[in-house]
């Protein structure tokens, strides 16, 4: 996680924290899909913005905790925008 910028630790575990059962989590795999947008970035679109690639997939699926009121995943796509 030490090849990632620095504002992503916070930003990370404040969204870890929307989880309802943190402790259900495996607190590594989010680092490890970050890691891996990163170097998928430096391989093959070096130019792209990397901050951008990794809050798009830090937050993509933020939606399936954020303000969810029942089970259904519905309209996930547009709390995760929000």
């Amino acid at each position: 996680m030490n090849t990632l910028p620095p504002r992503f630790k916070e930003i990370y575990e404040e969204y870890y924290l929307l989880h309802p059962d943190v402790s259900a989590l495996p607190a590594t795999k989010l680092y490890v899909m970050l890691d891996l947008v990163r170097k998928f970035r430096d391989s093959f679109y070096p130019d792209a913005n990397l901050d951008v690639a990794l809050f798009a997939a830090l937050l993509h699926d933020a939606g399936l905790v954020y303000k969810r009121t029942d089970r259904s995943p519905m309209g996930h796509e547009n709390r995760s925008v929000e």
